[in-house]
Order: structure tokens, then sequence, then C-alpha cells
């Protein structure tokens, strides 16, 4: 393990994920991310760019109907990048 210290959005998002389907401990989470004094915008940026990213992992996932593997992911991604030519 290593010895860096978590990142304040680090430590929300092992909170949130602790939460689970706990939608009162979830709001908690989200409102800490909101009100924390000492949390500034890189932190809540931070923090939101990794929530949208497991949110799109979400949304993928369900359109397939089954969980993604890190390769499957990868492979979605870069299709959506370069996406197959049409075909005529």
């Amino acid at each position: 393990m290593s010895d860096k210290p978590m990142s304040r959005a680090q430590q929300w998002a092992q909170q949130l994920d602790a939460a689970g389907a706990n939608e009162e401990e979830a709001r908690k989470v989200l409102n800490t991310v909101r009100d924390d004094p000492r949390a500034t915008e890189a932190d809540r940026e931070e923090f939101h760019y990794a929530l949208a990213q497991q949110s799109f992992i979400w949304y993928v996932e369900c359109m397939r109907g089954s969980a993604l593997s890190e390769e499957d992911f990868e492979r979605f991604v870069k299709e959506m990048k370069n996406p197959p030519e049409a075909e005529a």
C-alpha cells in the first residue's frame, strides 16, 4: 500500500462507495462535498470528474445489460473516438 495520503476527492469517493444504495448516507457525502469549507475548487472538480466517469460506466453497463471489464470499456471508448465507417 502506498504511503501517499488520499486526496480529499478520493476520500469522498470512498465514502460515497461505502454508502452504496443508502440514499441518506450518499446524500450526506454529497452535502459534505458541497459544504466542506476546507475543500478547494480543484478538490470538488476532481471529485465531480471521477463521479462523471463512473456514472458513464454505469450508463454503458445498463445499456449493454452487463458489467464491463476494463478491456471492454477501453474498446468501447476507442470505438466512440473512432467509430467504424458507416456502410452504404
